[in-house]
């Protein structure tokens, strides 16, 4: 796992237990974007598994990017191929 990922975790651990975004070290998050380890945060406080996580993040993620390769008038394929 590197480093990027630890950081994540911690936090989203922390706001599952606590409500706050605390990195591994004590020290707020504030290196990264807040939203992931939000979201699995909020996932893991409703007793979701990081299985549950995985695949709700990467659907999240087909979703977002379908959404935004229709607007473009692109194909999902086309739009999954083009982040590449």
């Amino acid at each position: 796992m590197d480093w990027d990922a630890v950081v994540y975790l911690s936090a989203a651990e922390s706001f599952a237990e606590t409500g706050k975004l605390i990195e591994l070290y004590g020290r707020e998050l504030t290196t990264f974007a807040p939203g992931l380890p939000t979201l699995v945060g909020v996932l893991l406080k409703i007793g979701a598994g990081f299985n549950a996580i995985g695949i709700t993040i990467s659907v999240i993620a087909v979703a977002t990017t379908g959404h935004f390769a229709v607007c473009r008038g692109e194909s999902l394929m086309q739009g999954l191929v083009a982040l590449r």
